[in-house]
């Protein structure tokens, strides 16, 4: 997932190349959105589908300081450095479980999209698309 070097970037491209038609959003966009989401939306919870990985990755929200290490990589806490090109989507699920301790049911929390919705329609045009799940933002389109 973490990708460091210039020939694995080539490799990133090459493949986004073969395996989509249509790339909907770049290294300033997903700085913008990140940016926007930790402003306006606090607390949103959200997944992200890299491309080299198979599973959804919880994704917490990167501190401005995060956002803007050597370009085209971002710093997470969860996931260290993630090259931002290698996000497929992300997605705002409409409720997410929270565990509460040990034998304890997990708790519901249900997120506010509308609200992540209007921020991200007052800051740009970004591919959202409501699902059954909750609100996603495609980086690429087959």
């Amino acid at each position: 997932m973490s990708i460091h070097t210039n020939a694995d970037l080539r490799r990133v491209a090459a493949r986004v190349r073969r395996d989509f038609s249509v790339a909907h959003m770049s290294d300033t966009k997903w700085r913008k959105l990140f940016g926007a989401l930790r402003e306006a939306a606090h607390g949103i919870r959200r997944r992200v589908k890299f491309l080299d990985v198979a599973e959804p990755q919880d994704f917490g929200t990167p501190s401005s300081v995060r956002l803007h290490p050597p370009r085209p990589w971002i710093d997470t806490a969860a996931l260290g450095p993630v090259e931002l090109r290698a996000i497929e989507w992300l997605e705002v699920p409409a409720v997410v479980p929270e565990p509460r301790g040990r034998g304890i049911p997990y708790r519901e929390i249900v997120q506010d999209l509308d609200a992540v919705a209007a921020c991200l329609a007052a800051l740009s045009r970004f591919p959202v698309e409501r699902t059954g799940r909750g609100l996603r933002v495609t980086g690429y389109a087959r």
